[in-house]
């Protein structure tokens, strides 16, 4: 597979891979059915491709990160001082 495209006024255009619900989710540590509600849902943006739902893992890390709860020690309700 190309990892990377050179249009027409020879700038390089680097091509990220679209993964299967499947192995994104095992590359990404998560549960298939997480991550297939989540394209369902709208959380996720997915392609359709061939009639199959696809994602770039740097979308899905993008979401993921976005929805981070800010500082993990408040969170588990432990004292940060």
């Amino acid at each position: 597979m190309k990892s990377r495209y050179t249009d027409e006024s020879g700038r390089v255009i680097p091509i990220e891979p679209f993964f299967a619900i499947k192995e994104a989710a095992e590359a990404l540590g998560l549960k298939y059915h997480q991550l297939q509600r989540g394209i369902k849902s709208g959380v996720f943006p997915a392609y359709i491709i061939a009639g199959r739902p696809r994602v770039r893992l740097s979308e899905v890390i993008a979401v993921i990160e976005a929805s981070k709860i800010g500082d993990q020690a408040a969170y588990r309700g432990e004292d940060s001082s």
